[in-house]
């Protein structure tokens, strides 16, 4: 199931197919509790918009997310692979520096 729990830990395990978009404590920013409902958006979200990106819209995606979150391109990179789908590549560390990059890029587009 696409929003059951994942796997516990942040290690450097690498995650299936299953597991890429499924709630996990590597997803979840340690400076913050996550909702259900918005850990389950935000899954949806990754996992649609994941199904339709080819190479080139990965990209351009991953190139506007870094203006949100210049100074932390493990994020950035993070995101790319996960648009891809590349699931080989993509670890706990990984999905991890993309939580938190998300959490700093709302942050700054609400202001805070």
């Amino acid at each position: 199931n696409l929003l059951q729990e994942g796997s516990q830990g942040g290690g450097l395990a690498q995650v299936g197919v299953e597991q890429l978009f499924t709630a996990s404590e590597a997803l979840t920013p340690w400076s913050c509790v996550q909702s259900e409902e918005g850990m389950r958006r935000l899954l949806s979200l990754l996992h649609v918009v994941s199904g339709h990106c080819n190479t080139e819209d990965a990209t351009r995606i991953a190139a506007a997310f870094h203006v949100l979150v210049p100074h932390f391109p493990p994020a950035v990179d993070a995101l790319r692979l996960m648009l891809g789908r590349r699931t080989r590549q993509v670890s706990c560390a990984e999905q991890a520096a993309f939580a938190g990059g998300a959490l700093c890029a709302i942050r700054r587009l609400m202001g805070g």
